[in-house]
């Protein structure tokens, strides 16, 4: 053994295997700033993730879901033409049927789909770009308060201090 560790070859078999990573809870904060991911994020930190060890994705996060809804929108589009009664047409039967300027489209039907989670990652990343565009300037401010070379202004205390000398 090396170093006081048992070597893999003397370890039992099955003792490299890892348990499947559970997620922390998600609430709308955690879930705004990924911090329910910690103990997946600090798992393959430690060591390399198996497929074994995932936690099994939420059935509102697959795809086929997702892949549905939009399906789903295309064809409710206000825009697309008019399906054939009450017959179920196959996607490409109806994109097919519909003209080129009154064909739905994937922007359009992945804004109603995705309306919600679109405006609030815009509402959070808005102030970021608006702190780190403007960043420069904060700091340009603070230095020239701060500066003592520069005498444009007199800070309080050093006014008062006078003052208050016998």
């Amino acid at each position: 053994s090396r170093g006081g560790k048992d070597s893999s070859a003397d370890q039992p078999q099955g003792a490299d295997e890892h348990k499947k990573i559970r997620l922390g809870r998600k609430t709308w904060l955690s879930g705004s700033t990924f911090a329910y991911m910690y103990p997946l994020i600090k798992a393959g930190y430690d060591h390399p993730l198996e497929e074994t060890e995932l936690p099994p994705l939420q059935d509102c996060d697959k795809a086929e879901i997702h892949g549905l809804a939009l399906e789903r929108a295309l064809k409710e589009d206000p825009s697309a033409c008019s399906t054939n009664g009450t017959e179920e047409l196959e996607m490409r039967e109806f994109l097919r049927n519909c003209s080129e300027s009154m064909a739905p489209t994937l922007l359009s039907a992945s804004w109603r789909v995705f309306k919600s989670p679109f405006m609030c990652g815009g509402l959070w990343k808005l102030p970021h770009d608006l702190l780190a565009f403007l960043s420069p300037f904060l700091v340009k401010a603070v230095y020239r308060y701060v500066d003592p070379k520069s005498m444009d202004h007199v800070p309080t205390w050093r006014g008062g201090s006078g003052v208050c000398a016998p």
